[in-house]
């Protein structure tokens, strides 16, 4: 992240190399990380310009419209690239994608099965595409088409854990729970150093009820990944709902020693405690966390409805308020932020203030 010096060894390069169009991609896309969205389209733009026939340049620009939400642009270019180049799967799903997003789902489907066509010459390519046709179909609840493509995916795709986790997590939707197991494990048994791989089988246990296995598999993706802070809470939820709470405060104490590297996550974990400490009526602890939460995590209007509970339960009105509708003023369009407040406002007899909030 020496952003500066980056910049100068990319700008370096095009100056002793400037008529090769991968210098430009180079530092399009430490533009794009910069936010310089102008000077990204230039340099995009500059490696079209010198190998147009290359289909990754186009890839290039076309994804960085899309990140910008240029829709139209995005898929233009997407489908250059896939002019010369047919087979240019993150093309297609990107253009699958863009349709999913604006809400046009047939076209969605019809990229996708652009992919699936490539099944005979691009097996895992298409397999990629029935995925994400699956996901679609899954969403729709016709649940039969989704797990025919997942299916499918894994049929073209085998050594990849990825697929057989897709399909896992429709057969728990499913309550298909021996099948839901088997492809979790299998997901675990093709790529084992792989955390989210424990994470996924820990929750489906969790899930069902087998604590046991559950907090087994939760360990194991924290051996691997220490600062994995969904298993962390996943952990201390399990030693809540079973009574263990000084194990539960333990345990979010792994993640809030992480403040230092990942603010947010630790932010989650003071929250976790905090919820623990106001059960426990130590309400001067539950506020120096919420608090603490706060100052890491400050962006996240679920902080300051955490505290502003906690002010209306000590009934301190003002504070309360404050914190509500500073949730409101984060996240406007969280309808759960709007009835808090009115809540609130009702809980003090502010009828008007109330019924407007809800």
């Amino acid at each position: 992240e020496k952003f500066d010096l980056a910049l100068v060894d990319y700008s370096k390069a095009i100056a002793l190399d400037p008529e090769n169009p991968l210098r430009y991609s180079n530092r399009a896309d430490l533009y794009q990380t910069l936010d310089e969205e102008n000077k990204a389209l230039i340099d995009y733009s500059k490696a079209i310009e010198l190998d147009p026939e290359d289909p990754s340049n186009w890839y290039g620009r076309g994804d960085f419209h899309y990140n910008y939400g240029h829709y139209k642009e995005a898929i233009d270019d997407l489908e250059e690239a896939l002019k010369i180049k047919p087979s240019y799967v993150a093309a297609i799903n990107t253009i699958g994608v863009i349709y999913e997003e604006q809400g046009k789902i047939d076209l969605a489907i019809e990229t996708y099965e652009r992919g699936i066509a490539l099944e005979e010459t691009a097996p895992e390519s298409a397999a990629y595409c029935y995925r994400n046709r699956a996901a679609i179909y899954e969403t729709q609840e016709k649940f039969d088409l989704a797990l025919d493509d997942y299916s499918k995916a894994i049929a073209l795709d085998p050594e990849n854990p990825l697929r057989y986790s897709d399909r896992a997590y429709l057969y728990e939707t499913l309550d298909e729970e021996n099948k839901a197991f088997t492809d979790y494990s299998k997901a675990i048994e093709l790529a084992p150093g792989n955390a989210k791989n424990w994470y996924d089988r820990g929750d489906f246990h969790y899930n069902y009820v087998h604590d046991k296995e559950a907090l087994s598999d939760f360990e194991e993706a924290l051996k691997i990944n220490p600062s994995n802070v969904d298993a962390i809470n996943a952990i201390g939820v399990i030693y809540e709902e079973q009574g263990k709470i000084d194990l539960a405060i333990k345990t979010y104490e792994k993640g809030i020693a992480l403040e230092e590297t990942a603010p947010e996550d630790a932010a989650y974990c003071y929250r976790n405690r905090g919820n623990i400490y106001q059960v426990q009526e130590k309400f001067d602890l539950a506020l120096v966390d919420y608090s603490k939460a706060i100052a890491l995590d400050p962006e996240n209007p679920l902080r300051y409805s955490n505290r502003a509970d906690l002010y209306q339960t000590l009934d301190e009105e003002n504070k309360a308020l404050i914190d509500y509708s500073k949730a409101i003023e984060l996240d406007p369009e969280d309808p759960s932020n709007w009835y808090g407040r009115g809540d609130f406002h009702y809980n003090y007899g502010h009828y008007k203030e109330a019924i407007d909030d809800l």
